[in-house]
């Protein structure tokens, strides 16, 4: 069995940092499935799996640790970011301090990059309730960004 007829168990992930571009994007940086174990890894040198999942219960996240993960893992991925900057960058979207949406995305996204893609598919696939009209079932799929 090739390496390309092997199933995957994670998906690329790609991550955004930096000032836009001329072309108005900001600049990519790309992880490749097979690398997303060890950036698993880096993560989870600042911040746990179970401390992602505790803080979406919670709604309080270690943020220092928070902006070491995602330092860490934009270095993993080659670019050149200090753990300063990210930290700084979480509060520069708010004219008042760290919005909870932007903080639900930050956890949200480290959690989504942990996950294997099957566990993703699995969570992300729901029954809903039938509707009155005998409709049937519905499924739905959350998408990993």
């Amino acid at each position: 069995m090739t390496e390309q007829d092997k199933p995957k168990i994670f998906e690329d992930i790609v991550l955004k940092w930096g000032p836009k571009k001329e072309d108005g994007r900001q600049p990519e940086y790309r992880i490749a499935a097979n690398r997303v174990m060890m950036a698993i890894a880096v993560i989870e040198e600042h911040v746990t799996l179970a401390e992602l999942g505790a803080a979406i219960r919670t709604g309080r996240a270690p943020m220092a640790k928070l902006a070491g993960a995602y330092a860490a893992l934009l270095r993993y991925a080659g670019c050149d970011v200090t753990h300063e900057q990210v930290y700084a960058q979480l509060f520069s979207d708010t004219n008042n301090g760290l919005s909870s949406a932007t903080l639900s995305s930050i956890v949200t996204g480290l959690l989504m990059m942990m996950m294997p893609k099957s566990v993703i598919e699995k969570a992300g696939t729901e029954e809903a309730p039938s509707d009155s009209s005998g409709a049937g079932k519905q499924k739905r799929r959350a998408r990993a960004s």
